[in-house]
């Protein structure tokens, strides 16, 4: 799950809501969770403070919520109409794809060595950030409230009303003035929630695929393969000299177009 939640595009978001949501104690998946599926419990709130009641029912937009649709993304009016052609995003979408692949011009062997630079460089980031703010004035109280005595472990439980509020005030996302369908909604749900629970099917998936009763599935699906290690062998020390290879087996038939296989 770090992967999922560090990342540049966090720097500023994660001390605000480690802030609002009792200090460590928001860090974790629950709550991570919550946050990426639904919206927060405020969004759509009764309007119990006004003298009669009343609710207003004009949607509103910040200035920087404007400024992102119409300035950023020159956003269509609906789905309906394709809009033209943002070039500076096109353009840093092509440098994306660029980037992409020339990390993977010489096979897939070089993203690799693209992955140290890609999965280091953020925390470096973040390290010289978590210096510089830990030089400031008051810093010491900022981490005494973060992972020290004043933290609001009560948070935990506040986190599971909020996602059943949530849930019970779950309104279909807007394109503009046209409402998402069925489908969209539900693919929507699908693609983000994989995200999340990818991890627990592959192991619930290996756990059925694994022998003996249950207690034997779950130790035998936590110990690392008998072969585990580096992948090149040049890099397998003393350690691995021992370790038992599974033997490949070679198949010298192709199939053909017709599905009947010949030998070569």
């Amino acid at each position: 799950m770090v992967g999922y939640a560090v990342g540049l595009g966090n720097v500023w978001r994660f001390p605000y809501l480690t802030y609002n949501n009792g200090g460590v104690t928001h860090c974790n998946v629950s709550m991570y969770g919550e946050e990426i599926l639904l919206n927060i419990s405020w969004v759509d709130a009764n309007n119990f403070t006004c003298m009669n009641g009343s609710e207003v029912y004009q949607p509103g937009q910040l200035p920087s919520e404007q400024y992102w649709n119409k300035v950023a993304l020159q956003r269509s009016s609906g789905m309906d109409e394709t809009g033209e052609i943002v070039w500076y995003l096109a353009l840093c979408l092509l440098l994306a794809w660029i980037i992409v692949g020339a990390a993977l011009f010489k096979g897939i062997k070089s993203s690799g060595k693209v992955v140290y630079f890609t999965a280091l460089f953020p925390y470096v980031v973040l390290l010289i950030l978590l210096i510089r703010g830990a030089t400031l004035e008051g810093a010491s109280k900022g981490i005494s409230y973060y992972i020290g005595a004043q933290s609001n472990f009560t948070k935990l439980g506040e986190a599971e009303a909020i996602l059943i509020w949530s849930l019970v005030k779950f309104q279909r996302p807007m394109y503009g003035e046209i409402s998402y369908p069925d489908w969209g909604v539900a693919l929507g749900w699908c693609m983000i929630i994989f995200c999340i629970i990818w991890i627990p099917i592959v192991a619930v998936i290996k756990i059925v695929q694994a022998q003996g009763n249950i207690f034997q599935r779950i130790v035998s699906c936590c110990k690392p393969a008998p072969n585990w290690g580096p992948y090149l062998e040049q890099y397998r020390g003393e350690r691995y000299k021992d370790m038992v290879e599974p033997k490949k087996e070679i198949n010298h038939e192709i199939p053909t177009i017709s599905g009947s296989r010949k030998p070569e």
